[in-house]
């Protein structure tokens, strides 16, 4: 009798046991202020990594979404699964997802970073820029001209800049047009302008100056219209009754190459010879300057919806890459 229930104490302590291993290997569920944290903007929750930890990855701390570091490629995947040849120009649309200009490519990089390829680019140059309205148009600009695709696939028109170089596109507030720079290049002289583009018939209208002796790189809109250049004499904003104020006039620069606005304005994402930095800005103070992140190759820069989250792609190391700002 004794022997028995010494057996069956046994069984029941190894029950037990088992119990508690089951325990120890079970996920734990998020807690209340960890599902907000991740849950913090739809639109980049899943894009911003592979998995949704890394909506709380500490700020400043570069990821790659998509593409393998230093191994260029052309393939649809996800995750590092895919490939990016030279990825440039980045464009956030109104759903959260990405498009990229990759050389010959136009990307699209979905929730669960899910790459895919829409359509093959047209022109003698692989595009710089890339932008879409809301009605579906996507834009994109090389050096000499922006082609338009109405839907995939099907490229509309293009609108070739005699004697100029296009640079950088992005679209009005409202998203209906696409705003891009030019740089007029010429023995003498070097002059930057800007200019509206209706993707429905093609035709340019409400152009303006930016600056003389200034070669544009990219361009950036405000929700009030306000349009911000990054050249490669600095920063410049044109207001909507077309003043021009030189931002931080004796700030230092190495070579801008791209500019992202928040909505209000307030702040400038700007990358800066592959860094990240931010001008920011108040009615009621001086603008400032400093260097978010060092030597990650930026190319092109977009800032997210929400204005949480700044993306990156690098032509250099073929991918494409987010830091988080809160």
């Amino acid at each position: 009798m004794k022997k028995a229930i010494i057996t069956l104490c046994s069984i029941i302590l190894l029950s037990q046991a088992a119990c508690k291993r089951e325990e120890q290997v079970k996920p734990l569920a998020p807690t209340p202020s960890a599902i907000a944290d991740t849950s913090l903007n739809t639109e980049s929750l899943a894009i911003e990594g592979l998995d949704p930890q890394s909506a709380t990855t500490p700020m400043y701390v570069p990821v790659i979404i998509a593409g393998k570091a230093n191994a260029p490629g052309h393939a649809d995947g996800v995750g590092s699964k895919a490939r990016f040849y030279s990825p440039s120009g980045i464009f956030v649309k109104k759903d959260g997802s990405l498009l990229i200009a990759d050389g010959g490519y136009i990307q699209r990089i979905v929730p669960g970073a899910i790459v895919s390829t829409i359509t093959e680019s047209s022109g003698s140059y692989a595009p710089e820029g890339i932008a879409a309205t809301t009605d579906g148009a996507i834009a994109t600009s090389n050096p000499d001209f922006i082609s338009v695709y109405r839907s995939e696939n099907d490229v509309k028109g293009y609108y070739d800049c005699f004697h100029c170089q296009i640079k950088g596109i992005d679209v009005d507030p409202g998203g209906k047009f696409f705003w891009y720079v030019t740089a007029n290049v010429t023995p003498s002289y070097i002059d930057s302008y800007y200019g509206k583009l209706d993707p429905k018939d093609e035709f340019t209208s409400g152009g303006g100056y930016v600056a003389s002796d200034t070669y544009a790189k990219d361009i950036s809109l405000t929700q009030n219209g306000n349009k911000f250049f990054a050249t490669d004499e600095g920063v410049f904003e044109v207001t909507k009754g077309e003043a021009i104020y030189k931002i931080l006039p004796n700030a230092k620069f190495d070579d801008l190459t791209s500019i992202a606005i928040s909505k209000d304005g307030t702040k400038i994402y700007l990358a800066d010879n592959g860094s990240l930095k931010l001008i920011t800005r108040c009615p009621t103070c001086e603008p400032t300057l400093k260097k978010l992140v060092s030597n990650v190759d930026a190319s092109a820069i977009a800032l997210s919806n929400s204005g949480r989250v700044l993306f990156f792609t690098s032509k250099k190391r073929s991918t494409v890459s987010k830091i988080n700002l809160q």
